[in-house]
């Protein structure tokens, strides 16, 4: 069903895309490509209301559901500040397991 659809979502998405932008610029705000954009908060947030109401799909997405966009990503466009940022979460997630395992070890020997 999703592939059928899939011109009606992509035109509703460019057309979503381009009223947000021309909406921000009428109004004197940042585009939505400007660095200093708060993108989850004033782009993405009514992009996805103007898609959900084009398509008419029940639907929201919250400022957590926000990952699934990455799948659409090239890797080279996620911004360096998010890979060090989740870099970060994996050094501390590893280092956490590894002194977790460590204790479990220790304990458990005699």
């Amino acid at each position: 069903w999703v592939q059928s659809q899939f011109p009606l979502f992509l035109e509703s998405m460019n057309e979503s895309i381009t009223e947000i932008e021309n909406a921000r610029e009428v109004l004197g705000q940042t585009s939505p490509w400007d660095a200093d954009t708060r993108v989850s908060e004033d782009f993405l947030r009514p992009l996805f209301r103007s898609f959900y109401q084009k398509t008419g799909m029940a639907g929201r997405v919250s400022k957590s559901d926000y990952n699934f966009l990455v799948e659409y990503m090239e890797p080279g466009e996620i911004d360096n500040e998010v890979v060090d940022v989740l870099d970060s979460i994996v050094h501390v997630a590893t280092n956490a397991n590894r002194q977790e395992q460590s204790i479990t070890s220790n304990l458990q020997s005699p």
